[in-house]
C-alpha cells in the first residue's frame, strides 16, 4: 500500500467512525454534516445466489470469482443530499482534462462528489450520455441503459434534481429542461424489483437514488459484493428509494465527502482487500455537489477552464 493510499483509508477510517450530531430515523443512524446533507453507514446483510455474468466496470481490475457462501455483510456509505439546498454540477475530463477525486473537489469546491458513470478506452468519454449546460461529453443515449439523473432545471416549477426511469418516465421531455443529464444502467425498477443481472464476479458498487421525499442519495459499498443479491438487500432497508442507478464498479467506484469536518475520499476495493483504485486514479466524469447560494447572494455557476 502506498503512503498516498495509506493516508486516505485512515481518513476514510475517521469519517466513518463519526458518530456526533446523529439521529436514527427507521432504524438507520444518519449524521447531519450541515442542513440538507446527512451521513449514513449501514450494513446491508445478504445471502449470495447462483452466479451468471459479471458487472461491468470501466477497468475489469477490481474484482474476483464469487467464493462467498452463507449469510454476508457489506457496509454501505449513504450521503442523503436535500437538493433545495444543494446544486449539482459535472466535471468532464473532455471540458478540463482529467485529474483525481480529491483534486477535483478542492478544485471545483465539491462538499461531495461520485462517478457521473463508467467510461470507455479513451479514458475521457462517458458510456452514456452525459451533458452540462456548457459542454457534451456524449450526446449519444445508449439503448440498453435504463435510467438518468437530470438536475439544473431550466422551466419554472420543475425539480430541482429527479432521477428518471427509462421505461416509466417521459425521459425525452425531462432531458429537454435540464442542464445537466447523466445516463447509466439501472439496478432497480421504481416497484422495487432488482433487475441487475447476477454476476460470477465480485465488485464495489457506487450508485445513485432518489428517495421519496425528493432527497438525492450518493451510495458506496467498497467492499467486493455479488451485486444483484446485495441490490435485493439494500432495498429491504428504510431509505424509500425504487429506482437505483449504477454509477461505477471495483477499483473505479469512489465518493468524496468534504463537509461537516470531514474531507475524505472512501473508494472500491480489489478482492484481496487492499485499498486500491479511484482514490489516486484520474477520474474522466464526477458528479459533484456544492453549497446552494443563499436568496440574495451571487448564484453559483457551472465552473470554468
Amino acid at each position: 500500500m502506498t503512503g498516498f493510499r495509506t493516508v486516505i483509508f485512515v481518513l476514510c477510517c475517521l469519517f466513518l467512525s463519526l458518530n456526533a450530531a446523529a439521529a436514527v430515523q427507521g432504524g438507520i443512524r444518519w449524521q447531519t454534516l450541515e442542513p440538507g446533507l446527512d451521513l449514513a453507514r449501514v450494513t446491508v446483510t445478504f445471502t449470495p445466489s447462483s452466479p451468471a455474468p459479471s458487472p461491468p466496470t470501466s477497468a475489469d481490475d477490481g474484482g474476483g470469482t464469487s467464493p462467498l457462501t452463507g449469510p454476508q455483510e457489506a457496509t454501505t456509505t449513504i450521503l442523503r443530499i436535500d437538493p433545495e439546498k444543494f446544486t449539482f454540477s459535472l466535471y468532464m475530463a473532455s471540458e478540463q482534462g482529467p485529474k483525481t477525486l480529491g483534486q477535483i473537489g478542492t478544485s471545483e469546491n465539491f462538499v461531495a462528489a461520485i462517478n457521473a458513470g463508467m467510461f470507455q478506452r479513451d479514458g475521457v468519454t462517458n458510456t452514456g450520455y452525459l451533458r452540462s449546460r456548457s459542454h457534451t461529453n456524449n450526446g449519444h443515449v445508449a439503448a440498453n441503459f435504463g435510467a438518468f439523473f437530470v438536475a439544473r432545471p431550466e422551466k419554472d416549477g420543475l425539480p430541482q434534481a429527479r432521477l428518471l426511469d427509462k421505461h416509466a418516465d417521459d425521459w425525452e421531455t425531462a432531458l429537454r429542461h435540464y442542464g445537466l443529464v447523466m445516463q447509466n444502467y439501472r439496478m432497480t425498477a421504481p416497484d422495487g424489483r432488482v433487475i441487475w443481472k447476477q454476476a460470477d464476479r465480485l465488485h464495489s458498487v457506487a450508485a445513485l437514488s432518489q428517495d421519496t421525499k425528493g432527497n438525492i442519495l450518493f451510495l458506496l459499498c467498497p467492499s467486493p459484493v455479488p451485486a444483484a443479491d446485495y441490490m435485493a438487500a439494500l432495498l429491504r432497508l428504510p431509505l424509500g428509494i425504487g429506482v437505483v442507478m449504477y454509477l461505477e464498479g471495483g477499483s473505479e467506484a469512489a465518493l468524496l465527502i468534504n463537509a461537516g469536518g470531514i474531507n475524505a475520499v472512501e473508494a472500491g476495493r480489489h478482492t484481496s482487500g487492499l485499498w486500491s483504485g479511484s482514490a489516486s486514479l484520474m477520474l474522466p466524469n464526477v458528479l459533484g455537489v456544492r453549497r446552494r447560494a443563499e436568496p440574495g447572494s451571487a448564484p453559483s455557476v457551472e465552473a470554468v477552464p
